[in-house]
Formats: C-alpha cells, sequence, structure tokens
C-alpha cells in the first residue's frame, strides 16, 4: 500500500492461529480496496485519528477507540488528521 506500513508481530508460521500486526498509515492514506475476511477481527487506534468503514457505516475512529468486526464485514480505513494514524488488528 502506498503511503502504508505493515509491521507483522507474529511469525507467519501454522504454530500460531492468529495474525497481529499494526498498519500505519500516513494522512491521507487509505485501504486500497474494501476488504472482507472470513475471520473475527479487532482493532485498537493506537494513535491519530480517521475515518472506518463498516458495511455501509462511516465511523470516525481516534487513539484508544476499539472496533471488533464480524466475519465476511465489508471495510474500509482513511486516515485523517496531520499526523500519521496507526492500529493494532488482531484476527483468528
Amino acid at each position: 500500500m502506498k503511503n502504508a506500513q505493515l509491521q507483522m508481530l507474529l511469525p507467519d508460521a501454522r504454530v500460531f492461529d492468529l495474525a497481529v500486526n499494526i498498519l500505519t498509515y500516513q494522512p491521507g492514506a487509505t485501504l486500497p480496496v474494501v476488504e472482507m475476511h472470513v475471520m473475527e477481527h479487532g482493532v485498537m487506534m493506537l494513535k491519530g485519528q480517521g475515518i472506518y468503514r463498516l458495511e455501509g457505516d462511516y465511523h470516525p475512529v481516534q487513539e484508544g477507540d476499539v472496533i471488533w468486526m464480524a466475519p465476511y464485514c465489508p471495510q474500509w480505513f482513511v486516515a485523517m488528521g496531520k499526523v500519521p494514524a496507526s492500529y493494532i488488528i488482531t484476527g483468528t
């Protein structure tokens, strides 16, 4: 993704049955597409702010906010403001 960085916190190995990653977006950066995953997962905003789309609803988020997403929930994010936005995302 342009203007975004992915940091994987767990090795990509079968012994781990979940993923834990940090995504950091520069101001104005977005997920390139609306995503949908087969697993439920959660997001906790670590810094900055943005807009998180879930299904057809748009939710302003900022540092400290938490989102839990059901399987097959369409999602998308854009970083807003003057500083980078980061969140930790977990999924099974």
